[in-house]
């Protein structure tokens, strides 16, 4: 091999190197189909933590989710807080116009899950939290009733 071909095979080395590396490395992003419920979620929990319920009404359909809003800021205040700051939308089932929504956060704070009437427009027709074992919410956490 020549000395003159040396140089030239390790810069195409280190090329194809680094494209591997950016391949390897390079960041995506997965499209969430539940991400449209993520702004009419914060939108109710934030309206929760000014205690705001003239707000909650118009966000809800049945008077249920503002029940549970303002018992929610009044019990556990700290968990609403990080619901209202990071929870995302991480799963959900439609049938006909209701759409239920189970929402996550990044830290220990339990999931909850809220279900919306409508499409274009979602109202809130019942919130429900996993730690609390409110009615709605099945007493084995590893069972999810759904009604038919």
């Amino acid at each position: 091999m020549s000395v003159h071909r040396v140089p030239s095979l390790l810069a195409l080395g280190n090329l194809l190197a680094g494209l591997a590396f950016l391949l390897a490395t390079q960041p995506y992003s997965v499209s969430r189909p539940w991400a449209r419920f993520d702004e009419p979620g914060h939108r109710f929990l934030a309206a929760a933590l000014r205690r705001d319920t003239s707000t909650l009404k118009q966000l809800s359909a049945t008077p249920q989710p503002v029940q549970w809003a303002m018992r929610t800021d009044r019990v556990e205040g700290g968990t609403l807080a990080a619901w209202a700051t990071s929870a995302r939308a991480s799963l959900g089932f439609s049938r006909g116009d209701t759409t239920e929504v189970w929402y996550e956060t990044p830290t220990d704070h339990c999931p909850f899950r809220l279900t919306f009437v409508g499409q274009e427009r979602p109202r809130l027709v019942g919130a429900y939290a996993r730690c609390y074992r409110y009615r709605g919410w099945p007493s084995d956490p590893s069972v999810i009733a759904i009604p038919r």
